[in-house]
């Protein structure tokens, strides 16, 4: 494979993922702008064993953030905050742990309209998370699930 290597890998509390090891095609090289992969979250009820292994294999830091009370933890990579881990009290139970990917748009709400529209289907939202933004919780046609984000203006 002269575009480069991948492994689909399980952590250890069940929640799937894939790696890449890059030759000819690097990966994703947007980021940060509308239409984009943003975030990710690890969703799981056991973060007390997912939390050391993602630590001690990609390097990664997660912990709360000092201004935030939920209980909500951040994923940071090296400078650059990644993702996060809702507290288990927040996961439904009945849904196997697993990576929601979030993909940044400019309208939340078109976003979700234009998705049904094609075919898919919107489990949640759009919901305003004050002070963060909008965000809505989809699937394509063929039931892959997919959060859309909408950034808070910025002060």
């Amino acid at each position: 494979m002269e575009h480069g290597r991948m492994a689909v890998l399980q952590d250890p509390a069940g929640a799937t993922f894939c790696v890449w090891q890059a030759k000819q095609h690097i990966g994703i090289r947007r980021a940060g702008e509308p239409n984009t992969f943003c975030w990710a979250d690890l969703n799981a009820m056991d973060l007390e064993k997912a939390i050391p292994f993602y630590e001690g294999l990609f390097g990664w830091k997660i912990a709360p953030s000092e201004h935030d009370t939920s209980g909500y933890l951040h994923i940071k990579n090296g400078d650059q905050m990644i993702g996060g881990a809702p507290p288990a009290k927040f996961c439904n139970p009945s849904i196997p742990p697993h990576w929601m990917i979030y993909i940044m748009v400019t309208d939340c709400d078109a976003s979700a309209a234009k998705l049904t529209e094609l075919g898919g289907k919107i489990y949640m939202g759009p919901s305003t998370m004050e002070g963060v933004g909008r965000f809505a919780i989809a699937a394509d046609p063929q039931r892959a699930t997919v959060a859309l984000f909408q950034p808070a203006p910025r002060a």
